[in-house]
């Protein structure tokens, strides 16, 4: 896949991910300057219906208020006609996958699954807010479902869109 040079007022520095709508970028925001991950909706079949799911997963998950839920910064429509393509500009959180992190940090089965609680504390929310969707999102003791986890500094899980992962630190 070719990167774009940009999507609407952000940069493209390179992809996070590739998943069943789009395209997760690791993008430059222009005002205010800041790193973000973006989230691009590519064109194909059934695009229309596609269209109202990831409106209505950007909607949802711009009303999330929680520490271990990455924040939605803005949505929108980069381009014109049939070149137009939606977005979600959301936090990027830098890290290692959870599970390449747990290992690194040496965290004993108790830190481990406390913090799986706080990852589960994160999906609660969410789901108690209309999300329901989940993600795959790789392995932590077994393969487990995620709405694309990341873990902030002193183990806080926050859900992002494109997988597990631990801030470097």
């Amino acid at each position: 896949t070719e990167l774009p040079e940009r999507v609407g007022p952000y940069r493209i520095k390179r992809i996070l991910g590739v998943g069943g709508m789009g395209i997760v970028y690791l993008a430059e925001q222009d005002r205010p300057r800041r790193t973000v991950a973006l989230k691009v909706m590519q064109a194909g079949p059934g695009a229309v219906s596609l269209l109202r799911r990831f409106e209505h997963e950007a909607d949802l998950l711009g009303r999330l208020r929680h520490p271990g839920i990455a924040q939605i910064y803005e949505s929108g429509m980069a381009g014109e006609g049939p070149l137009a393509r939606p977005y979600i500009a959301m936090e990027f959180v830098d890290g290692r996958p959870l599970n390449e992190a747990a290992i690194k940090r040496g965290l004993s089965v108790r830190q481990r699954v406390e913090l799986m609680v706080r990852v589960c504390e994160a999906v609660q929310h969410a789901h108690q807010r209309g999300t329901r969707e989940l993600e795959r999102c790789g392995r932590f003791g077994q393969e487990r479902a995620a709405l694309g986890s990341q873990v902030r500094q002193a183990h806080q899980a926050s859900l992002q869109q494109h997988g597990v992962r631990v801030r470097h630190d």
